[in-house]
């Protein structure tokens, strides 16, 4: 039975059809190994691009929003986009758009003018490059220019469409708020990252995690009074943070508050959107 078997095995291998066939096969295969051996070499699949880190991942995800932008949002993303690019290193694609998104702010192609978005690139760039005192006074100008449209619409915008008084001022705002509160902190200057600190809590009241900061402003500014005061407050919006339970129990004040505040605790700490 064996026997029968093997030259059964034999006399198939010496068919001339099925030798063609595996020969074919073999041909086709190794042919799909040099053609991929030869487009890595030759950069037509490049492996070093595949996004392994979040921020490429970022930057990919923002590419794909612009895209699908509308003309009223299309800056705001713009120059996330163009953030993400230089926080990944892509610094020559960040110009690139930058250059894109100075052209259509000029030629008045988007319906604001965004041209505080661009100090905001320019300065989120210095900070990247350690450059810390240009990106400070970048985005303290982004954040006056900001403001100051805000203030005009709002004083001379009427009372119908008027932006200002149904949105408050622009997210660029608060965002270069956020930026200098961490510089001027880098930069131990405790008076000047409380400032950015109070004007952007009056934008966005409810931000637990911007009372704890100011707290820890004002208790490295040596105001623990203040720094209570902050803490408590942000306890109350984000009452299932235990560290700062802690600083509170540490500076003598009271942690009672009702855990029951889950929707005010979502949306001062966006734990509601994960």
């Amino acid at each position: 039975m064996v026997r029968t078997r093997v030259v059964g095995a034999q006399s198939g291998m010496n068919d001339p059809v099925l030798r063609i066939l595996w020969v074919i096969f073999f041909v086709m295969l190794l042919g799909g190994i040099l053609t991929g051996i030869m487009a890595l070499l030759n950069g037509t699949i490049d492996i070093s691009k595949v996004p392994e880190t979040r921020q490429a991942r970022q930057v990919i995800a923002l590419k794909a929003e612009l895209d699908e932008a509308e003309n009223d949002t299309k800056a705001a993303i713009w120059q996330q986009y163009i953030v993400a690019l230089l926080v990944n290193g892509q610094e020559r694609e960040a110009d690139k758009e930058l250059t894109k998104l100075k052209a259509q702010i000029a030629n008045e192609t988007l319906k604001e003018d965004r041209a505080a978005y661009v100090l905001f690139i320019e300065a989120s760039r210095a900070r990247i490059q350690g450059d810390i005192d240009t990106a400070i006074s970048t985005y303290e100008q982004a954040r006056d220019e900001t403001y100051a449209k805000y203030e005009d619409e709002l004083k001379n915008g009427g009372d119908d469409g008027n932006w200002a008084k149904a949105n408050g001022p622009d997210e660029v705002y608060s965002k270069c708020l956020a930026a200098l509160m961490n510089l001027y902190e880098q930069k131990k200057d405790y008076a000047s990252a409380i400032a950015a600190a109070d004007a952007y809590i009056e934008a966005n009241e409810t931000d637990a995690d911007a009372l704890e900061r100011r707290g820890d402003f004002n208790l490295a500014n040596n105001d623990e009074a203040a720094a209570l005061a902050d803490y408590e407050k942000a306890f109350r919006f984000n009452p299932y943070n235990t560290d700062l339970e802690k600083k509170i129990s540490d500076l003598g004040g009271n942690t009672d508050v009702d855990k029951t505040m889950d929707t005010d605790t979502d949306k001062a700490t966006g734990e509601g959107d994960r």
